[in-house]
């Protein structure tokens, strides 16, 4: 079991005037991430940074951005992604705080368009792949990218259009999802998750509290654990999960089979994942993971809220 001690960030900036590490600062940051195509986003607050400092912000002199978390043990990278826009002013009498606003493969998702021709012969793969070519010019590189069936089409296909459509086409015809996770391009099967194995999460590995059963999903809060991520497993004591109070009322019935099920197995996928941290925020300051999940088996209902996660 890695030890859960000593907080650990690594915040470094790029750009046209260089690179520049901030992980001596104060730093307060909430990341969100989802295993659905939509960017993911960063908010990211260093402090007591001096006026030009910011204004080289401002000024758009760096434009990327990685941002590591964790502990001593176990930090790794939680995001990567552009800088979007920046803002700096003063939060109390005596401290500055510089604003950055950062996205995921956003450029990539909004200005990538592919055009190319495709002979007879032609898998889904290939048209992944050349979808995947002109957002490499957006800092996209290839991820974790499985359940494309290998089918082979007759005759040759013309691609033409934004990426974005041609890999939400192809995720419908097959039966996946993608993402841009830390700018790479990820497919998984709608039932499928990321290798590596499920991460055991009860209270000696950073679990927080105790899950809860929601209208909206399993929700689960645990330390900052870069393993943690879209598309993962997260493997739970089902006996630790609070469960849903019912709905006693005379349309209770039809409110209570719309509760997310437990997995028989306590394994639950990661759809949405919220990280908050502040560096600087003492003991109980925040530096936590919250999720919503639902059980890996696919088994019970599925909340309006995931179900863009799930659906085409």
């Amino acid at each position: 079991m890695t030890l859960q001690y000593l907080r650990k960030i690594n915040l470094t900036v790029q750009g046209s005037s260089g690179s520049r590490d901030f992980s001596t600062l104060r730093v307060a940051f909430r990341v969100d991430q989802q295993t659905r195509q939509t960017p993911n986003t960063a908010e990211i607050s260093i402090y007591n940074v001096s006026r030009s400092t910011a204004q080289q912000f401002i000024n758009k002199e760096y434009t990327r951005v990685s941002l590591s978390a964790g502990y001593e043990q176990n930090a790794g990278i939680i995001f990567q992604g552009n800088i979007k826009f920046s803002r700096f002013g003063q939060e109390t009498p005596v401290d500055k705080r510089l604003d950055i606003f950062c996205g995921d493969g956003d450029e990539a998702y909004n200005y990538a368009v592919t055009s190319k021709a495709l002979p007879p012969g032609w898998t889904h793969a290939d048209v992944v792949n050349a979808a995947l070519d002109p957002m490499k010019a957006y800092d996209v590189a290839r991820g974790y990218i499985a359940g494309l069936p290998p089918t082979k089409f007759n005759g040759p296909r013309i691609l033409f259009g934004p990426s974005k459509d041609i890999l939400r086409d192809t995720a419908k015809a097959t039966g996946t999802e993608w993402s841009i996770q830390n700018g790479q391009l990820q497919i998984l099967p709608k039932d499928g998750t990321l290798p590596g194995g499920d991460v055991v999460l009860n209270s000696d590995t950073g679990l927080i509290g105790l899950p809860t059963q929601t209208p909206g999903g399993i929700v689960v809060r645990s330390l900052i654990n870069p393993r943690v991520t879209p598309g993962c497993v997260l493997r739970i004591n089902n006996s630790s999960i609070q469960q849903a109070s019912p709905d006693l009322s005379y349309t209770g019935e039809l409110n209570n089979a719309k509760i997310p099920s437990l997995d028989a197995d306590g394994r639950y996928k990661i759809y949405v994942i919220n990280r908050i941290g502040d560096t600087h925020g003492g003991p109980g300051g925040p530096w936590f993971n919250e999720m919503t999940c639902l059980a890996a088996d696919k088994s019970g209902y599925t909340p309006q809220n995931l179900r863009q996660y799930l659906t085409d």
